[in-house]
């Protein structure tokens, strides 16, 4: 029996799938993001946060702890969805320095070498 008020009784079911399987809303977000640069470029980016999701959602775990300890009203809390919407990974990565995103331009310049007689 339909009911004229509520259209469809899934309404909130995606939402609350990526609630319950975080990690599926991380890789999600994840394959996603179009990041910047070469096809190379873009895999290591990917590779590298595909390899992050404890250290992102431990920091998820952080602001839902202080939330929670400054007694956040339940429906205005983070969920994990938005804390991923509002910390993207193109912000993050391109934060890192050089070295920690894999890049280096020692094959271009290489270390001097002294030769010593």
């Amino acid at each position: 029996m339909a009911n004229g008020n509520n259209l469809t009784a899934f309404d909130d079911y995606y939402s609350t799938m990526l609630e319950a399987e975080p990690q599926m809303a991380y890789m999600g977000q994840l394959a996603s993001t179009k990041f910047r640069g070469t096809d190379p470029m873009q895999k290591r980016a990917q590779d590298y946060f595909g390899n992050q999701f404890g250290d992102v959602y431990n920091k998820y775990l952080g602001v839902k702890g202080r939330e929670m300890m400054g007694r956040t009203d339940p429906s205005k809390m983070t969920s994990f969805t938005d804390y991923l919407e509002k910390n993207p990974f193109t912000d993050r990565y391109s934060a890192l320095t050089p070295q920690q995103r894999g890049e280096s331009t020692r094959r271009f310049a290489p270390s001097t070498r002294f030769i010593f007689f």
